[in-house]
């Protein structure tokens, strides 16, 4: 009986865990706080010694995105890079991935094209959009995905297709639920991510009905994200 409760004490601790690691790395990317995001890097590898917990390495992966994001704010480009790298590496080295695994990964080979050359530059956005199709032959319902091949398209240049998708992809995104399963493992975030690419989208496309468009989903994603700064501070 006492070794049940330990199981079960541990199974909920991870629970618990799995759902507070998001929020905690995302309230420290909007307030930039590198070092406090480094710690939760510091506590998931406590929690994961072996490196056997797929879901936690997932969410060690997000943690060195989002300070390869960081860093770059704060012109520390060898730094930014480095988390990036890291963040590459930990997901490339799991095994039997996840549709999950492949739709961050996406994401990852998106932002590791800020530190290519032109022509590594063409192979991450091939190897981006792969990794969020086998994503979405995983699940079609993972908004993530569906944001990595938008914001690929969107940076695009045109004369190369780009522009010419990406808002049916963000479209998509914003129209599929945060988690796609009832694992409370699963991470939930892009579709703040989605709508702003989508009011980019339109603010500098500029075409007829884009503004009605824009006010539109600008008043959609304020009711959804009231704390993400981004939607106030942009206007057609």
């Amino acid at each position: 009986m006492k070794s049940l409760l330990v199981i079960l004490f541990n199974i909920l601790a991870c629970v618990t865990l799995a759902q507070d690691f998001q929020h905690r790395i995302d309230s420290n990317l909007k307030t930039l706080q590198l070092d406090s995001i480094r710690g939760i890097i510091m506590e998931l590898k406590s929690h994961n010694t072996n490196g056997s917990n797929r879901y936690l390495l997932y969410w060690e992966a997000y943690a060195n995105y989002k300070c390869s994001l960081v860093a770059n704010i704060l012109k520390k480009k060898d730094d930014s890079e480095k988390f990036i790298n890291k963040a590459v590496e930990l997901l490339e080295s799991v095994k039997s991935k996840t549709t999950e695994d492949y739709a961050l990964l996406g994401m990852l080979k998106n932002y590791q094209i800020n530190f290519a050359g032109r022509f590594a530059t063409i192979k991450l956005s091939n190897q981006a959009k792969s990794m969020a199709q086998e994503a979405i032959k995983l699940n079609v319902n993972n908004l993530r995905a569906y944001l990595v091949l938008g914001i690929n398209n969107y940076y695009t240049p045109e004369m190369f297709g780009g522009k010419s998708s990406c808002e049916k992809y963000f479209k998509t995104a914003i129209s599929l639920e945060n988690r796609i399963s009832e694992n409370l493992f699963d991470p939930t975030w892009g579709k703040e991510d989605a709508y702003f690419f989508l009011l980019l989208f339109y603010k500098n496309r500029k075409q007829e009905g884009d503004q009605d468009k824009f006010e539109r989903f600008k008043q959609d994603a304020l009711s959804k994200f009231s704390t993400d700064k981004r939607f106030n501070n942009l206007n057609y």
